[in-house]
């Protein structure tokens, strides 16, 4: 999938498409930023159809071996796991699910999540967490004794939810978690530049 409208661009990232015009005078390190998180927003498949605990709450819940009625919110995401001393991090796309027990993370998609690529956080284990917002880009992150996770939660794949970041934030906030006031936006590593050799002749 390419980001191939001034809308589409402005709905990722915050900004007008004329931003990402290149020149002697553009800011590189706003430019950069841009392209970061359009990657990570590009990593996460087209997947058109969001999904809803009616919906798809038994399938998943029979993968996390939890019962149906534990489910109380699932989404697609793009999710990384850090020490928290890193700026630009790998994210990958997968499954948001938060149930009676805990936080639930499965690589993947709904076709193929397996529990072999699951992280489970229970309440807990929590120490922190905070809702960043970079943009129009909305960054939950959840805080472990020696970890983070920073997710982002989308709707389709390709469009951000804010609504929904702010549902779990808010429920994890409920439950007793702390708001972290010392977090940071993570960005997504950029992709490694390709060379063409161009002959001079």
């Amino acid at each position: 999938m390419m980001l191939n409208t001034a809308n589409q661009v402005r709905e990722a990232t915050g900004y007008r498409a004329s931003a990402l015009s290149i020149g002697p005078k553009a800011n590189s390190m706003k430019l950069l930023a841009i392209i970061i998180i359009c990657a990570a927003v590009l990593m996460c498949s087209c997947t058109t159809t969001p999904l809803s605990t009616e919906a798809d709450g038994q399938r998943l819940a029979q993968i996390m071996g939890v019962s149906r009625d534990s489910v109380q919110f699932i989404s697609y995401c793009c999710f990384a796991e850090t020490r928290g001393w890193d700026r630009y991090i790998e994210f990958t796309s997968g499954i948001l699910a938060v149930t009676n027990d805990g936080v639930h993370i499965l690589g993947g998609d709904l076709t193929n999540a397996s529990k072999k690529r699951e992280i489970v956080l229970r309440y807990d284990q929590l120490t922190g967490v905070e809702l960043l917002h970079f943009g129009a880009g909305r960054q939950l992150q959840i805080w472990t004794s020696d970890h983070v996770i920073a997710i982002e939660i989308t709707a389709t794949r390709t469009t951000m939810d804010h609504a929904a970041s702010e549902q779990v934030f808010q429920s994890l906030k409920a439950r007793g978690v702390a708001q972290r006031t010392d977090s940071r936006f993570f960005f997504a590593k950029a992709p490694p530049m390709i060379f063409i050799p161009i002959p001079v002749k």
